[in-house]
């Protein structure tokens, strides 16, 4: 990473010690907000080690988290727009009018390389805005499963689910072998509300 930019990845990557190039250091040290920059990487780092500690005795999804998160180092940064998606009940039919408003619909962006972590009650539903260059998938203990759609429902028991969207239209390209590739992603991780006591 020798492009001299502060950018969340470089800053996680500096955190943990990957990023040794001083040309980085020394740009955080002269930046005016070099303070904030730091803390919000700490913050980062630490709900990264939250969503760690909540997959549990799921091996295979504490060794994904971390192999995504190394590929989205590597990941530069990609020009295209971030994903756009929606929690929400399904079984509403109020329209949204706002979403810090009172309504049950929660927007969010989703930039390409980033971890999303959200919670959602049992019974909403997480759906990303299709776009006709994205495939998305889950991940279950066999491997990753194609999800139609980009959509789920969380119910019973799911928690927690990792989706991945990847940023190709080959259908035969696998996730394994698109992340190893440098194909642009961006994952999501589904947490039960209120299952967490920490």
């Amino acid at each position: 990473m020798s492009d001299n930019k502060l950018d969340a990845l470089s800053l996680d990557a500096m955190l943990t010690g990957e990023e040794k190039d001083p040309a980085l250091w020394e740009a955080l040290l002269r930046a005016p907000d070099a303070s904030t920059l730091w803390e919000e990487a700490l913050e980062r780092r630490e709900k990264l080690e939250r969503s760690i500690n909540r997959v549990g005795d799921r091996e295979w999804l504490a060794r994904a988290l971390l192999e995504l998160r190394r590929a989205g180092r590597k990941l530069r940064q990609v020009a295209a727009s971030p994903l756009s998606g929606s929690v929400f009940d399904p079984a509403s039919t109020q329209p949204v009018l706002s979403p810090l408003g009172d309504s049950d619909t929660e927007r969010f962006q989703l930039a390409w390389g980033e971890l999303r972590e959200l919670e959602i009650k049992l019974g909403q539903q997480f759906e990303i805005e299709l776009d006709e260059d994205v495939r998305f998938f889950y991940l279950e203990e066999q491997g990753y499963v194609p999800l139609e759609g980009g959509a789920w429902e969380l119910e019973e028991g799911d928690a927690p689910v990792l989706i991945l969207a990847l940023r190709s239209t080959n259908a035969s390209l696998k996730p394994e072998d698109a992340l190893e590739q440098g194909v642009p992603f961006a994952y999501v991780m589904l947490l039960e509300r209120g299952s967490d006591e920490s």
